[in-house]
């Protein structure tokens, strides 16, 4: 039970060191429940704020000591994440009994820190850190020399903030997916893993890629960018700007203002870019090939169309038929390309990927 008396900050260390397979240890359920949703932040795949400073600490004591860096891995940390979430939101600390049904298999040991401090300030951070510290059971984990991998989670509720540190073991054979959302095996694994490593694209806080979801036209100046200037993208200078919903502070302005003057998009004709609205499969064939190809676009002659929803009168049916010509894109399995649909974040890795490899 918690006791705040007199607390800065309460705390549960828990470990199992056992082989799966001696059953040593106490048997997980064999389904855990749903999740708490996580909260994640619009930000590269790093952590951020207290969890970042935990994650810090945590590795700076094992420096000390002479030991090796935890390596931060994204399941870990949506497991972590979910279940500060939960503490969060219910004002309890207690310990996730589904550790071991939810990080990745192949762990030969895993262990789970929780605390809670009054604290929601920049002090929080290192309270929690000085009481797992001083505590025999949590520096155990902490400083557990066989350890390879951490997951971190920071939650804000009612009644102050809460911390989970989910610590695995993992061979040096066994290969853990970067991101919780994308398993090995996904359609997309490959593509994605390209991307990121690439440097096109990042995951988001909390360790996920969010494969599912709609890629703005905003990102997709930003994935172009980085992808043919193997750069990041860079901040505007100066007040004159190409479109009017795209001031000089805008986080990917200056991707944006390279797409216009690469002559890759005109905006649309009030003047705008419309940045954060969903792009749509035909303008990615249109994106692709002006990034790719230098004069004006292809147009469609004859009759022979390779998708049936894309008929040589499409406006964009050029760059539609050189996207599949390239193999960038085959459509979908009943001949239609649907050039109107959003792309999701998935399948533009999977268009980044084939085309600038």
């Amino acid at each position: 039970m918690r006791t705040r008396a007199a607390l800065v900050a309460a705390i549960l260390a828990v470990a199992v060191g056992a082989l799966p397979a001696t059953a040593t240890a106490t048997p997980a359920p064999s389904a855990a429940p749903a999740a708490v949703r996580p909260v994640i932040a619009t930000a590269g795949e790093v952590l951020t704020g207290p969890a970042q400073e935990v994650f810090t600490r945590l590795n700076a004591k094992r420096a000390e000591l002479g030991l090796p860096a935890l390596t931060l891995d994204a399941s870990l940390t949506q497991v972590a994440q979910n279940w500060s979430n939960g503490q969060a939101a219910t004002s309890t600390m207690a310990h996730n009994p589904y550790v071991s049904a939810q990080i990745p298999a192949g762990w030969r040991a895993w262990g789970e820190n929780v605390g809670w401090t009054s604290a929601t300030d920049s002090s929080a951070a290192s309270r929690l850190h000085n009481a797992w510290v001083a505590s025999p059971g949590h520096y155990a984990n902490m400083t557990k020399s066989t350890f390879t991998h951490v997951g971190i989670g920071w939650a804000v509720g009612p009644n102050g903030s809460y911390a989970t540190q989910v610590f695995a073991q993992y061979p040096s054979t066994v290969a853990l997916p970067r991101f919780a959302d994308v398993p090995m095996g996904a359609t997309f694994y490959g593509d994605i893993e390209w991307a990121v490593k690439s440097g096109v694209a990042t995951g988001y806080v909390g360790g996920v890629f969010r494969p599912s979801a709609a890629v703005t036209r905003e990102a997709m100046a930003a994935f172009l960018y980085r992808a043919v200037t193997g750069r990041d993208v860079p901040a505007c200078s100066g007040s004159a700007r190409t479109f009017r919903d795209v001031p000089s502070g805008h986080a990917f302005c200056g991707a944006i203002e390279w797409l216009a003057d690469q002559g890759i998009t005109t905006g649309f004709p009030d003047g705008t870019f419309r940045p954060g609205q969903a792009v749509t499969r035909e303008a990615v064939a249109a994106f692709l090939y002006r990034a790719m190809n230098s004069g004006p676009d292809p147009v469609c002659n004859g009759s022979g169309r390779r998708f049936t929803d894309v008929p040589a009168g499409e406006a964009l049916c050029g760059p539609v038929e050189w996207l599949a010509g390239t193999g960038i894109t085959t459509g979908w399995p009943d001949g239609s390309f649907r050039p109107g649909w959003s792309v999701e974040r998935q399948a533009m890795a999977a268009f980044l990927h084939r085309a600038f490899t």
